[in-house]
């Protein structure tokens, strides 16, 4: 009988099978009705090739009205955005680099280059590079060089990983098909040692005599194992450093000042604040950036409320903070502080959390004013913001990034309106009109009375 009861559940289960496969085939194929989509489909050799990609415009500000921008063959213009014109840039500038783990500073193409550092070793001492717990969990990038706004003073980190252990693998390249080399990384897993980290000021108007002064963590930090988490030059006299303990729910944020009569850094207690989690790591993935008022003592910072949703608040000295944004959503960054508005991004519009929609706050309002500056703007296109204002917020670059084709646009913050396309993927648009897309449907489920 068993055998017989399995024979039988055998059969049903192949019928099944052979049915959802029927289905689908019929879903994916349609019928040949003269209704059905005669254009050509989009192949899995389309996308190994890569042949249809979009394209962006990547710009850096360099003033209120002024950003610098890379051509398809490599040149770098500065285009004006007041009058409308570019031109390739001659200027000299000085520049700081890492050689082999050291620090050295060119003030001019003719100048010979100043070595800052010396102690510089592969794979032990890093100086103005991070490692790689500092590339990979704390910085996002591949520098550890912060020039200040005038280019006056040049930070950098050293990080020492001389104890860190490391891990080894071998990597096979055209140069060692038949025999790998072995990578070697100081990596540091979960209760092993981890690096340490200096940090140094730079008066590039002392060269050649320089004198590198050090910023110290906070007492609170030292004692323990800790990371430099986040720089931000405020003015080319003010810095603020973010220190966080390795277990990363305890951060303390410093306000250093130069002092032109001693020619150091002070970096007193009362601009200190702390942050502290009981709930977690600090921020979304680390302490959030701050941004300071146009009085370059107070300023700005997203953290989470009573609630737990991530909010701005703003901090005046040893004041509590006060909120400045509120709601069941959450601020993921603050774009530019202006006098009058404050603008950030956020997945507030159609309470979409995966949203993201530029927004601007009237500060001399109460309450707050508040205004999408994205959402109406192309609501089928474009649903995910990100953008680039110049350092005076005169002027914005505003990034569409989906889902529809990306879209770059460049707006006057007074009015917002768009002056120039900058980039709108045109010519892919067009290529696409001859391939069939996938279609898109969005929505929202309801589990235990949340969305």
């Amino acid at each position: 009988m068993k055998t017989f009861l399995k024979w039988l559940l055998g059969i049903l289960g192949v019928a099944v099978v052979v049915t959802v496969i029927a289905v689908s085939l019929a879903l994916l194929t349609g019928t040949s009705s003269p209704e059905s989509d005669s254009r050509r489909t989009y192949t899995l050799q389309n996308y190994l090739n890569d042949d249809y990609k979009y394209r962006t415009h990547n710009l850096q500000w360099i003033s209120g009205n002024q950003y610098l921008h890379k051509t398809a063959n490599g040149d770098i213009l500065r285009f004006d955005v007041d009058t409308g014109t570019s031109s390739v840039i001659l200027a000299n500038t000085t520049l700081a680099y890492v050689w082999n783990n050291n620090v050295y500073i060119k003030v001019s193409p003719t100048a010979e280059s100043v070595q800052i550092t010396y102690n510089g070793e592969d794979n032990k001492i890093f100086n103005g590079i991070p490692d790689w717990v500092y590339e990979e969990e704390m910085f996002g990038t591949h520098s550890a060089l912060w020039w200040s706004p005038n280019g006056n003073f040049v930070a950098y980190a050293t990080f020492n990983d001389s104890e860190v252990p490391v891990i080894e693998y071998s990597f096979y390249s055209e140069d060692t098909l038949q025999y790998p080399k072995t990578i070697r990384i100081p990596y540091p897993k979960a209760g092993a040692t981890n690096p340490t980290v200096q940090f140094f000021i730079v008066d590039t108007k002392s060269l050649p005599d320089l004198r590198p002064t050090e910023i110290s963590p906070p007492a609170e930090i030292k004692l323990r194992d800790h990371y430099l988490s986040v720089v931000t030059w405020v003015t080319d006299e003010r810095i603020c450093l973010q220190w966080l303990r390795r277990i990363q729910n305890f951060s303390v944020l410093t306000v250093c000042d130069f002092e032109n009569a001693t020619g150091v850094w002070s970096c007193p207690q009362e601009k200190q604040r702390t942050e502290e989690s009981t709930t977690g790591w600090i921020g979304r993935f680390q302490p959030s950036v701050p941004h300071f008022a146009p009085d370059n003592a107070t300023y700005y910072k997203v953290f989470s409320n009573a609630v737990g949703y991530k909010h701005i608040h703003y901090i005046n000295g040893s004041q509590a903070p006060v909120p400045i944004t509120e709601g069941k959503w959450e601020v993921i960054s603050i774009e530019a502080v202006t006098n009058k508005f404050l603008y950030y991004i956020s997945n507030e519009n159609g309470g979409m959390p995966g949203g993201r929609n530029l927004y601007k706050v009237l500060l001399e309002s109460s309450p707050n004013s508040t205004k999408c500056v994205s959402c109406d703007l192309n609501q089928e296109r474009c649903q995910y913001y990100s953008v680039s204002f110049s350092k005076d917020a005169q002027y914005y670059q505003l990034d569409c990034r989906g889902p529809g084709l990306p879209v770059s646009t460049l707006h006057r913050s007074s009015d917002d309106q768009v002056l120039r396309y900058l980039e709108n993927n045109t010519e892919l648009e067009n290529s696409l009109k001859d391939i069939q897309m996938p279609s898109k449907k969005f929505g929202s489920i309801s589990i235990g009375g949340y969305r």
